[in-house]
C-alpha cells in the first residue's frame, strides 16, 4: 500500500468536504464527493476499519466500528501548516463518532480521522485530544 496515495487521496476528499461546507457545494461536487469517499472505502477500507476495530477493542469494546465515512469530520480546520509538502487539519471538538470510553466517564468522547499523517484521535470533552493510531511510515 502506498502511503503517500492514502494521504493525498484522504487531503483531496477533507478538502472537497471544505469546499461544500463553505459554499452549500453545487450537485457536482457532491457526486464527485461521493464518488472520491466510495473510491477511498473501496482502496483503503479495509485497512482503516481494521484500524478503527482495534482502536475500537482498546478504549470502547461496547461500541460498534460505524462505516469508515462516518469517522470523517464535515469540516477540518487548515493549521496553515505543512508535513510533506501537505496542509496539516485539525477539527472542531464537536466532529467525530461519539463512543463510550470507560477512562473518560461523564465526558463526550469522539473519534475522528484526521489526513497528514493520517490518523485517528480520540477527542475528549471540550478538547483533550489523544493521538490512538497514526498510518506507519509517516
Amino acid at each position: 500500500m502506498e502511503f503517500a496515495d492514502l494521504n493525498r487521496e484522504l487531503t483531496r476528499i477533507v478538502e472537497l468536504r471544505n469546499e461544500l461546507q463553505s459554499s452549500n457545494g453545487a450537485d457536482e461536487d457532491r457526486k464527485e464527493l461521493e464518488f472520491l469517499e466510495s473510491g477511498f472505502v473501496e482502496k483503503y477500507g479495509f485497512f482503516l476499519e481494521e484500524a478503527l476495530r482495534d482502536v475500537h477493542d482498546e478504549i470502547c469494546p461496547d461500541d460498534q466500528v460505524k462505516p469508515l465515512t462516518q469517522y470523517l469530520a464535515d469540516q477540518y480546520i487548515d493549521t496553515g501548516n505543512k508535513r510533506g509538502g501537505m496542509k496539516v487539519f485539525e477539527v472542531e471538538n464537536d466532529q467525530g463518532v461519539e463512543v463510550g470510553v470507560d477512562d473518560y466517564p461523564g465526558l463526550e468522547t469522539k473519534l475522528v480521522i484526521l489526513p497528514n499523517p493520517c490518523r485517528i484521535m480520540l477527542i475528549v470533552g471540550e478538547g483533550e485530544r489523544e493521538e490512538l493510531w497514526r498510518l506507519q511510515g509517516n
